[in-house]
């Protein structure tokens, strides 16, 4: 039997519930993560803050906290929220399959796998740029 790598949709219509829900289980872990890398970030900011001179790099540190705090006051609690919130609805279509409607239910799921995965791009290359910026300080 062949594994596929990533989830794409023809796979997604043929998943069982079980499948997206252990799906929707790795995201709400991955979320998890996020949060303690932000927090990470956060302190590496905080430490380095100390050793700015320019504007230009205030300026910098200053983007990245406001990304920071977006990231981890807004962004990521919406994922959980929406995330926990579709696990509810996924226990519900399980216990009463009349008045809950598996197709709503994966259209929410790949509607939510999307906006992770733009998420996890972004958050990537905010990654990598925090990195090179704090790489530079510690020159």
């Amino acid at each position: 039997m062949e594994l596929l790598k990533s989830p794409d949709y023809a796979y997604l219509l043929k998943a069982s519930l079980q499948d997206l829900h252990r799906q929707n289980l790795e995201r709400l872990s991955e979320t998890q993560l996020w949060r303690e890398e932000i927090n990470f970030f956060q302190k590496l900011l905080e430490r380095y803050s100390s050793q700015i001179s320019s504007s230009e790099q205030r300026k910098k540190i200053s983007h990245f906290q406001n990304l920071i705090i977006y990231y981890n006051g807004e962004l990521l609690d919406q994922f959980t929220h929406d995330l926990k919130k579709h696990e509810k609805y996924l226990s519900r279509l399980l216990q009463d399959n009349e008045s809950y409607s598996e197709e709503s239910f994966r259209q929410t799921h790949i509607k939510l796998l999307d906006e992770l995965k733009s998420f996890k791009k972004e958050f990537i290359e905010m990654k990598r740029n925090l990195f090179l910026f704090t790489e530079s300080l510690m020159e």
